[in-house]
């Protein structure tokens, strides 16, 4: 039979070891954003930018141009800041300033509630921006390098037997969890398939 006194000492050493690394955890993360009014969604696509450390560089890099009213270049000057804000901060921030540009350069229907919207949005911007970028980014594709994605499809005519392919490029691959998804793989397996219903006028037929 075990000591319970020695169970207890193994169990205070593991609490240590746990404490420790949820120390050393806090200590190296950045500050979180102010929820100010249905902002979750918008918060949580600007940290898991944030988090991409290929995009920081580039957007370190990034002078742009205060004087300059195109709205690309706002928004990723006000991003890059604010993500500099977080880095030196170890309370919340408020993203008060981004969002006030944000809601002047999106539409209403995007602004804030709708995750996907705002990170395809805020990647477009970031690419727009440094494409645009005179002494900004010393690559300005780096941003299709580092999110872009290319598929080649092939489409299968069950009815007639055609087959053929075609490629297209995204900055983003949605993947939705469904009940026939338990995994990660499986999801995307799930949305690389894509059944259609295609009619020729010309050949008077389905294809």
């Amino acid at each position: 039979m075990g000591s319970m006194s020695l169970y207890q000492n193994e169990r205070d050493r593991k609490d240590q070891q746990l404490s420790e690394l949820q120390k050393k955890e806090l200590e190296s993360s950045s500050a979180s954003l102010y929820n100010l009014g249905k902002t979750c969604f918008l918060n949580a696509t600007l940290q898991c930018l944030k988090a991409v450390s290929e995009l920081r560089l580039e957007l370190t890099k990034y002078e742009g141009n205060p004087d300059d009213s195109d709205e690309s270049n706002l928004v990723t000057m006000t991003a890059r800041d604010l993500f500099s804000e977080l880095d030196g901060s170890k309370t919340p921030v408020s993203p008060k300033k981004f969002l006030r540009l944000w809601e002047i350069s999106i539409p209403i229907t995007v602004r804030r509630e709708d995750a996907e919207e705002c990170w395809t949005r805020l990647v477009d911007t970031f690419l727009e921006s440094l494409l645009k970028a005179e002494n900004g980014s010393e690559n300005p594709e780096a941003v299709k390098k580092i999110f872009g994605i290319d598929i080649v499809g092939s489409v299968h005519s069950e009815e007639t037997g055609h087959s053929s392919s075609e490629k297209a490029s995204f900055n983003m691959f949605p993947c939705h969890i469904s009940d026939g998804a338990e995994t990660l793989l499986e999801a995307l397996k799930i949305d690389l398939k894509d059944e259609r219903d295609l009619f020729s006028a010309s050949l008077g037929a389905r294809f």
